[in-house]
């Protein structure tokens, strides 16, 4: 598996994760409700997509979101695209094996499964194959009475290209895994506006 520094507790991540007392409260409050609900509702909508400009604490949300998350239990991998990143770091298998790999050790249920799905399948293929494999197929052995794990994507606009034809290659499996079984993830997208986000 990939294992990239995406992370949420690495030290650029936890120096970045600072906002005033105070602030953002109706938005966090907003978020963690989506969450609760789309946690104990089936056939709820599983996706939570946050935008806004430059600097108006996207990522300080998403970074307070996955660590609230992750100290209940609930993280399914956190990802944050990142300026100038290299091609190898972008590029979709970079990115399906990250969520595979942060899954496997958040959610310690479907690791066996991720085992057996990577000796099967490989890291090889299209983002559309790498999604079943590492993603949907795993999580298919996920607990029905546990929350849904919720995966948390920071600063999509950062994505290489950042074209919207090379972001709905990489996201569109991911979003028709949420649209074909919408009871198997949780997914949170912040990013700042663009024409395949809008």
């Amino acid at each position: 598996l990939v294992r990239g520094d995406t992370s949420f507790r690495t030290e650029l991540h936890t120096l970045n994760n600072t906002y005033l007392t105070g602030t953002r409260v109706e938005l966090c409050a907003t978020v963690r409700a989506w969450h609760q609900r789309e946690s104990t509702q089936s056939q709820s909508k599983p996706l939570c997509l946050l935008t806004g400009g430059l600097g108006t604490g996207k990522s300080t949300l998403a970074l307070d979101f996955a660590l609230d998350l992750f100290k209940k239990g609930h993280l399914g991998a956190f990802h944050q695209f990142r300026p100038r990143a290299s091609e190898g770091y972008d590029c979709s298998t970079a990115f399906y094996s990250n969520l595979a790999h942060q899954l496997s050790k958040y959610q310690p249920t479907i690791r066996d499964d991720m085992v057996k799905a990577l000796q099967s399948h490989g890291l090889l293929g299209r983002p559309e194959e790498l999604c079943n494999n590492l993603v949907q197929g795993p999580l298919r052995a996920y607990p029905a009475d546990r929350p849904r794990p919720v995966v948390v994507i920071d600063a999509l606009d950062e994505y290489t290209g950042s074209s919207s034809t090379r972001l709905a290659a990489l996201l569109s499996p991911l979003l028709s895994c949420l649209s074909c079984s919408p009871d198997l993830l949780r997914v949170l997208v912040a990013s700042r506006p663009s024409p395949y986000v809008d």
